[in-house]
């Protein structure tokens, strides 16, 4: 089983925003598409969605309010990793502080 969509096209598409964004609903991933200024229909997304299902490279999260998200563990972790190192570097940038001697 792959892990991930090897041809580049619709459902690797969807794949590198879930990849990247996050799991999100169907709703949001149209608004994502649409920004993207690609010519999918909304039957072919719909259908790249359940070729996908089936092939087993995403999942569905019906607690969640149908949240779509990958499905492999391991891209899951790199996601996490990838963004706890981001908020990491984000957190070790301060400020100097200055302090005014002779204040008294």
């Amino acid at each position: 089983m792959k892990l991930r969509p090897t041809a580049r096209g619709n459902s690797r598409t969807i794949f590198d925003i879930l990849e990247i964004d996050g799991p999100m609903s169907l709703t949001v991933l149209y608004k994502k598409l649409k920004q993207r200024k690609l010519p999918m229909t909304n039957e072919q997304i719909d259908n790249c969605l359940k070729n996908m299902r089936s092939r087993d490279w995403i999942e569905f999260n019906f607690k969640e309010s149908q949240k779509i998200d990958i499905r492999s563990k391991v891209l899951k972790q790199q996601r996490t990793l990838q963004r706890n190192m981001l908020t990491d570097q984000r957190t070790e940038v301060k400020t100097p502080e200055f302090t005014e001697e002779g204040a008294a």
